[in-house]
């Protein structure tokens, strides 16, 4: 708010808040400590474990278009492709925005309205990579205007060219699959890692157990681990335009150690037959030996 009321990047320290959060390259120490406060707020905010962001975006100024992860790479060097893994989505959700948003998606600059971040042009410690590489948000950052400070005059016609964009964009939190990670008494996990194969992003899990992973239309295969549990995997199918559920209910180690109820329950039956049996052929013996010396 200080810096666009100044007309200006920073803010009242002068820092550019978009430049100031964690980078996977750059400065990987996902802490609050040492940010702005501003940073520090948005922080907290998302890491907290009642909340559970699936899917985002940061609305710019100073071109018209969808800008994708990652925005940073490992060579730190400008116009370098820089892939993440879940880059397929990543442009169908850039899509989904630019193509209803026609001046964006006409942009000559621009192929059909969107562009790889690194690819644009480097830039480390934006929110964007932070919220993905961390959290699992899936946050693009939308360039809404080829002017940095439009007149209020033309907000009509800026929300013409968005509100369809913007609604189809968020539609977009319900493609893919969803559901719980439980216990057996169907309590929350806590700690749980939630990987795909061949992907290895891990996917975030709410403090009541649920989570949403964006994913196309495919065949997928995902495990759900954590301390102290047995490792579970499903494999399923996501349909486009619908979403699939798919729940995981850990067993703790115990199950890795000691037989099912019922398993116990047979060998405590048959050890009791032994045993019955046993005392009865000794039972025996001795009476027909006091017999004898009788």
């Amino acid at each position: 708010p200080d810096g666009f009321e100044a007309g200006t990047r920073s803010n009242s320290r002068n820092k550019d808040l978009n430049r100031n959060f964690p980078d996977q390259y750059s400065d990987p120490r996902n802490e609050v400590t040492n940010r702005e406060p501003e940073v520090q707020a948005m922080m907290r905010w998302v890491s907290d474990p009642q909340y559970h962001f699936v899917l985002s975006a940061n609305l710019h100024g100073g071109d018209l278009v969808a800008n994708y992860p990652y925005d940073s790479n490992h060579n730190h060097s400008n116009a370098v492709y820089s892939r993440s893994p879940d880059d397929e989505v990543f442009i169908h959700l850039a899509k989904s925005y630019s193509k209803l948003n026609g001046p964006m998606y006409n942009n000559p600059n621009f192929r059909e309205g969107i562009t790889n971040g690194a690819a644009w042009y480097i830039l480390n410690g934006g929110m964007q990579d932070w919220n993905y590489v961390w959290y699992g948000c899936m946050e693009i950052t939308l360039e809404l205007s080829m002017v940095k400070w439009p007149p209020g005059s033309q907000l009509d016609s800026f929300w013409a060219d968005n509100v369809n964009s913007l609604i189809n964009y968020m539609s977009q939190v319900h493609m893919g699959v969803k559901g719980y990670v439980t216990d057996t008494n169907k309590v929350p996990v806590t700690g749980v890692r939630l990987e795909l194969k061949n992907n290895g992003k891990l996917t975030t899990v709410a403090a009541n157990g649920m989570y949403f992973r964006l994913l196309l239309p495919g065949t997928y295969t995902m495990t759900a681990s954590a301390d102290n549990y047995r490792d579970i995997t499903h494999t399923f199918t996501v349909v486009e335009n619908e979403t699939t559920i798919v729940n995981f209910e850990l067993r703790g180690d115990s199950a890795l150690h000691y037989p099912e109820h019922s398993e116990v329950s047979a060998s405590l039956l048959v050890l009791y037959i032994i045993s019955s049996t046993l005392f009865g052929i000794v039972l025996l013996t001795m009476c027909v030996v006091m017999k004898r010396q009788a």
